[in-house]
């Protein structure tokens, strides 16, 4: 998987240009960081690249999985 940039943007630049923001999150990789005075952010994404988050993770998961269930001694059961 490739890196994604991230780009930003206020939350009110947001809400006033949902659709051009939208469009260029389907067309483009980059996930998109939408920001409000508090802290309160949030991270936009096409639901491609968040399936392609999760199975990174997914896979990463397994093989720390494997990792672990190599590094036990024999007299272990799992």
């Amino acid at each position: 998987m490739k890196q994604l940039s991230i780009k930003q943007t206020s939350f009110e630049k947001y809400k006033e240009n949902i659709d051009q923001c939208l469009n260029k999150l389907f067309n483009n990789d980059f996930v998109l960081l939408v920001t409000k005075p508090n802290d309160d952010n949030l991270i936009v994404m096409s639901e491609k690249q968040f399936n392609e988050q999760q199975r990174t993770i997914n896979n990463l998961n397994y093989l720390l999985n494997l990792t672990h269930s190599q590094s036990l001694p024999d007299d272990v059961m799992i």
